[in-house]
Parts: C-alpha cells; structure tokens; sequence
C-alpha cells in the first residue's frame, strides 16, 4: 500500500534509510541522529511532498521530494528514494511508478529524480 508520509513515520523512515543505504552498494554510514536531521530537513521543507510504502503494516520504502512552480503544472523533484533491502531491486522501480502515478490527481505535470544516473548505474531504476 502507498499512502501520504505523516510525521509519525519519521522514526521508521530513518531505520529504513540507515537499512538502505548502510550496505552495498552505498556503504553509508548514517546514524540515527544524522538519518534524522537529513529526513526532517526535508520533512519540514514548505514543499514537501512525501509518500512510504507498507507491506502489512511494515514500512518498506520511502520517497521525500519536493515540489516545484512550473507555468504549466507543478513539477516534483525526487529527493530520496530507498527501499527496504530484502525486497529486489525493481520493486524500487515498482513503487516508483506507482508514486508518478499519483501525480496528476495532484496537479504535478512532471517528475524528476535528482540522481538518477546513479540509480540507473546500479540497475534500479
């Protein structure tokens, strides 16, 4: 299920980043201090647009963007985007698509990802 970030999915969205991006092929070394400053920068940002993914009630992904003024519609540029690892890698793709789906019902015209290169290097995209 995919619904609306709330910010009482903070604490779980910062277990799954360190989850995420903790491992090959980032090898971070986020903590959960820095996991959630980075997070609420974001979160708290007046632009925010954000959505979590659950299995079962699990939280299993995550995607912090932001929206921007375009003449036409509002564009969202993707900020982060990370899933729990134990789910394949084209399940990112998965909730991708189901994310850019929602866009229209919301008046957005585009999507970005802001380093898409990099994920598209790592064949998640």
């Amino acid at each position: 299920m995919t619904r609306n970030y709330e910010s009482q999915d903070l604490d779980g969205c910062v277990q799954l980043l360190i989850e995420a991006y903790n491992c090959e092929p980032w090898n971070n070394h986020w903590t959960e201090e820095t996991g959630k400053r980075y997070l609420d920068e974001f979160a708290l940002s007046r632009n925010f647009v954000g959505f979590v993914a659950t299995e079962h009630e699990e939280l299993v992904g995550a995607m912090f963007a932001h929206r921007k003024t375009w003449w036409t519609n509002d564009k969202v540029f993707v900020d982060e985007l990370f899933i729990k690892p134990v789910f394949k890698a084209k399940a990112m793709a998965r909730l991708y698509a189901t994310w850019r789906g929602l866009w229209p019902f919301k008046g957005f015209s585009q999507t970005y990802i802001v380093d898409e290169s990099l994920y598209a290097r790592q064949d998640l995209l």
